[in-house]
């Protein structure tokens, strides 16, 4: 993983000491960080390096002074997007440790497939939705009757859609829940152009064990497979047989030329895998695509649930000297504000709902409530919109127990006797951190008010 840092520190002053001090990363990151790039805060210059576990150490504070080695600074044009000073690359396909119980959901022996329907005639968005629903209903069935009864489900790969839409043991799809959810979700002006290019062809990753007969569904299942969904389709998956990533295109119960699990010396030395990324790039998947545990984080973390399940956590910021927000989460510390709930998808957006508290932007701490894209001053539980109506009845309706649960994060708070402010009574533990729940996400609340009727102003991604 590569740890992205943006400071307004002198960048030759940082390479001389092979640290940059100090910034809030959690235990739990430190040994999957194998990079570091610190970038000039006006994005001009870069520091490029190794991260340097042994020389990286703690403040009293516990904030992590970053070592690194082998480090050289490179001119760039970097826009840094958003406002908090860390990010991570590639965290999407670690696992955090805490949810290693979960994972048991997946069988050890079942691979990532990922299948290409080929094809390039639809013409408008509602009939893509109807082929693409009908290819998923034909797919999983087949799956499940002829290859692996406890198939895990699937993910769509392609239109920038990022949630797993069956649980391990779903038995059929529901059509209406699932058109809605596609169009709700997936990147409807890509598809626009998919099709304007005559080049639509929606990717899915369905996850199954192919048990003992592994070559024979290569040459055997997925040749039926084609013939029933009547499609030029192309697969993607590891196979044992020659230990390696192999792809294979079929057309309508037809074979196509192309690659069937090579051996080595088919391609002089060169492995099937290592052919499609030298010769095919821009048709095979990321190397990335074919590590089951990027699966087993999917399935722990966007697996389908009820609108009325939503995790909670807990974010406390403060506006830094680089003028960025950076997260609090040691005992004593000052945050500026408090965020307390979680998210949701509505209208394929992700939307925050819970209690946004000001502190140290005004003379007393002041709450609001952020729902359905509004922020009310919530005033002991009560945030009443424009006509006089509870919105907190509303929330309670669609998250029972979002209010208990936002309120037993309080514990982690403590009032400023002196100011009347809140201060963190202890450290936040990462697994209730936003940040960890909910990393990447946007967050704006720039229009919440503080209790003299300024707007917060502050919007970034957690």
């Amino acid at each position: 993983m590569k740890l992205q840092i943006r400071t307004k520190d002198n960048l030759e002053d940082l390479l001389r000491h092979r640290n940059s001090p100090s910034w809030v990363i959690s235990e739990s990151r430190i040994n999957q960080i194998e990079e570091v790039e610190i970038y000039q805060f006006d994005g001009k210059k870069v520091i490029k390096g190794t991260f340097d576990i042994d020389n990286s150490s703690r403040t009293e504070s516990g904030r992590l002074i970053v070592a690194f080695k082998n480090a050289h600074i490179e001119d760039c044009a970097h826009k840094w997007i958003g406002q908090n000073p860390i990010k991570y690359d590639s965290i999407k396909n670690t696992i955090d440790n805490e949810n290693m119980e979960s994972l048991n959901l997946l069988n050890e022996n079942a691979k990532p497939h990922l299948i290409s329907f080929n094809e390039g005639t639809i013409e408008d968005i509602d009939t893509f939705i109807d082929f693409l629903i009908n290819k998923i209903e034909i797919t999983t069935d087949f799956i499940k009757k002829r290859i692996d009864d406890k198939l895990l489900g699937f993910i769509l790969f392609d239109f920038d859609y990022d949630n797993l839409k069956q649980l391990p043991d779903f038995a059929s799809i529901d059509n209406s829940d699932l058109q809605n959810s596609l169009k709700n979700n997936i990147n409807l002006d890509l598809i626009k152009y998919s099709i304007s290019v005559q080049d639509l062809r929606p990717k899915l990753v369905f996850i199954f064990d192919p048990k003992d007969s592994e070559l024979a569904i290569w040459k055997e299942e997925f040749l039926d497979l084609s013939s029933i969904l009547d499609l030029n389709i192309t697969i993607f998956g590891d196979n044992n047989e020659y230990c390696d990533i192999v792809y294979q295109q079929y057309d309508c119960g037809n074979w196509e030329e192309g690659i069937v699990a090579c051996d080595q010396g088919y391609m002089e030395d060169l492995s099937a895998n290592s052919y499609c990324y030298s010769e095919n790039q821009d048709d095979f998947p990321d190397k990335l695509f074919f590590k089951i545990e990027t699966y087993k984080n999917n399935i722990i973390t966007n697996s389908t649930s009820e609108s009325n399940e939503i995790k909670i956590g807990f974010y406390a910021g403060k506006n830094n000297d680089d003028n960025n927000n950076e997260e609090c989460c040691n005992a004593g510390d000052q945050p500026d504000y408090i965020l307390l709930g979680g998210f949701q998808k509505r209208n394929g957006k992700n939307e925050f709902v819970g209690r946004v508290i000001t502190n140290w932007c005004d003379k007393y701490p002041t709450d609001s409530l952020m729902y359905n894209g509004q922020s009310v001053i919530d005033s002991g539980g009560v945030a009443e919109d424009e006509d006089g109506h509870d919105l907190w009845e509303d929330v309670s309706n669609e998250f029972p127990n979002l209010l208990n649960e936002i309120n037993s994060l309080y514990e982690y708070l403590e009032i400023d006797e002196d100011d009347e402010h809140y201060n963190l009574s202890s450290e936040i533990p990462d697994e209730i951190r936003l940040f960890n729940l909910y990393e990447g996400y946007y967050m704006d609340i720039q229009d919440v008010e503080k209790g003299n009727g300024e707007k917060l102003g502050i919007e970034f991604y957690l």
